[in-house]
């Protein structure tokens, strides 16, 4: 591990790495380096205690970025300025020509054309295409594409890129948020190219408005952290590892990161409910799948078994879904509900069929269940509930007019007090932190 103090010898430790032979070095020297926080004065100490949704907080980092990159950061400056001609023959990631590069590469493009699991001839909107990696695959497939990015030069690329390929491609060289279409899109897909956007709340409005019922937001291989950590050690900002450090300083580039829980919480507040997908084989190997939720219908009910209607709810901190219901996942875990048809005008009663996660050796579990940091419900799970075969009980949750959010959009929060693995208790080598699982649940009106 190497540490750097200054911007100074930060720069010296980036040519040197510019210089490595191999693709393989250059990102593990990247890799090895370590930055002081002493070198960026007190930005991250002013964005850890700011509100990150805030106008003075966005302008914060682009201070920030500006300190970080030495001059104002220029839309233009996205991309490469330069002949791509060259790389048509070859193309991204095989011009690296990295075993390690090109395999975690190849495996993060299967990954993510599996997880999303459109049928052909689905209409896909990818926005930041960059020189077309994972355009050329779907395109071969037959898929309805239509490729953005900023950079001309890079769109003239996956046009010629492309040529040939039995799927209709259209490419557009636009700023994602000044880009105008229909919504008719299957899916909009980020590849590597959302955390290129300084106003991002702003591209996820317009991402949305470009989707057809039932069409889903995709964003892949994103720089989306667990927690705070020590190279994104605020809500979200800028990256300080050296790859990122290496793009801000020498290209100019946009390079945020973001915390799971900050933009899990800004696609619910869109009324996006959010599952992630992730392989432990490569971290490319990663995708964020939103949908919009339906709205409730009284007297409807709404399963959370395999493929059911339920889980286009299920929010954040729940398992894959099972033939017979959906375990939480963790300590927390969220719905995200539409209650704004007229029905519910004065309020709803939610009721769930549960599933409590009791072994012997938990007498009780106990699960809050929140809307807007307000407790509305506790729910108290005796041992013995579980025992009868696995057989749902019922909790209910009631959930007041005042309580709704926009267009009467309502997150309920669970918050699991002993979750607790299958691992733990000798059951199995299941490792899932469970508290209790959801098989249906119906709204009714007050």
């Amino acid at each position: 591990m190497i540490t750097v103090y200054t911007l100074e010898q930060l720069d010296e430790f980036l040519v040197q790495a510019d210089s490595a032979p191999t693709d393989d070095v250059r990102r593990n020297a990247w890799a090895s380096l370590k930055v002081d926080h002493g070198m960026f004065g007190d930005f991250p100490e002013q964005l850890v205690v700011m509100d990150p949704y805030s106008p003075d907080y966005a302008r914060k980092v682009g201070e920030f970025m500006r300190f970080l990159h030495g001059g104002d950061y220029k839309l233009a400056d996205e991309g490469f300025d330069h002949d791509l001609s060259p790389m048509l023959k070859v193309g991204f990631p095989h011009s690296s020509r990295s075993p390690t590069t090109v395999g975690c590469y190849l495996i993060s493009y299967g990954f993510v054309i599996r997880a999303m699991n459109l049928p052909v001839p689905s209409k896909i909107l990818e926005i930041g295409c960059g020189t077309g990696a994972l355009s050329i695959h779907l395109a071969r497939m037959g898929y309805d594409l239509t490729a953005v990015d900023v950079n001309c030069n890079f769109t003239n690329h996956v046009a010629k890129f492309c040529e040939g390929s039995p799927g209709k491609v259209t490419t557009i060289a636009s700023d994602m948020n000044t880009l105008d279409l229909p919504p008719e899109y299957d899916a909009v897909l980020f590849y590597e190219s959302f955390h290129h956007s300084y106003d991002h709340p702003a591209t996820i409005v317009k991402a949305i408005q470009f989707l057809k019922p039932g069409g889903i937001l995709v964003l892949a291989a994103e720089p989306v952290l667990p927690a705070q950590r020590d190279i994104l050690p605020y809500p979200w900002g800028p990256r300080l590892d050296g790859e990122t450090l290496h793009a801000i300083r020498r290209f100019g580039w946009m390079e945020l990161g973001f915390t799971e829980s900050y933009l899990f919480d800004l696609l619910l507040r869109n009324g996006l409910a959010c599952r992630r997908i992730s392989s432990n084989e490569t971290h490319w190997a990663d995708l964020i799948i939103s949908r919009r939720v339906p709205r409730l219908v009284a007297g409807e009910t709404h399963d959370c078994t395999l493929g059911a209607s339920g889980l286009l709810m299920l929010a954040t901190g729940w398992s894959e879904s099972e033939m017979w219901g959906t375990w939480s996942r963790g300590p927390v875990a969220k719905i995200l509900i539409d209650l704004s048809d007229v029905a519910f005008a004065k309020g709803a009663t939610i009721e769930f069929d549960t599933i409590p996660f009791l072994p012997y050796s938990l007498a009780m579990q106990r699960v809050q269940v929140s809307v807007n940091d307000c407790m509305i419900a506790e729910w108290l799970f005796p041992q013995g509930e579980m025992g009868q075969n696995c057989k749902a009980v019922s909790r209910t949750a009631r959930i007041g007019a005042k309580d709704f959010g926009p267009e009467g959009r309502v997150v309920l929060e669970f918050a699991i007090e002993k979750p607790i693995s299958p691992q733990e208790v000798g059951l199995s080598d299941d490792t899932r932190k469970l508290g209790f699982a959801i098989t249906q649940f119906t709204a009714h009106p007050y």
